[in-house]
């Protein structure tokens, strides 16, 4: 369901720009960046290419800035061009391939494919994510 006057074209639109502007807040390499992004409700699963899960918004900021964030020089998510956005009424599913680039702070750069779904409520004026599930395929898949 669209929202009135909006054409299907004009809805993937703004979820690309959404889309593209999460990946730039991730790329700032804090968990301050994406947090606006995100609903802080007690109870909610994100899930991470490492731990298993996080509940709730402050474990999920803390965890990945620990594990992730604090021993990376540079950070660059992308979102791939492949996006597909399913809307019904104030919740919306968004998929899409990401492509990682992480320098740590000792100079070794890793790269990685992931794979990307966030499920999106829309709240006032704004979309904000109430799940979302970044993983990496298996090594030869």
């Amino acid at each position: 369901m669209l929202e009135p006057g909006r054409s299907r074209s004009a809805e993937d639109t703004a979820f690309r720009k959404l889309i593209d502007s999460y990946c730039e807040a991730w790329s700032t390499g804090t968990a301050d960046a994406p947090a606006k992004f995100y609903a802080k409700d007690n109870g909610l699963v994100f899930y991470d290419v490492a731990p298993f899960a996080y509940h709730g918004w402050k474990e999920f900021h803390d965890g990945v800035q620990k594990e992730f964030l604090d021993n990376a020089s540079e950070i660059k998510l992308t979102a791939g061009r492949d996006l597909k956005v399913t809307r019904r009424g104030m919740i919306a599913r968004t998929i899409v391939p990401m492509h990682l680039m992480e320098r740590s702070k000792n100079g070794k750069t890793t790269e990685m494919d992931l794979r990307y779904t966030g499920i999106w409520e829309k709240r006032g004026a704004s979309w904000v994510l109430v799940h979302d599930h970044l993983s990496a395929p298996l090594a030869g898949s």
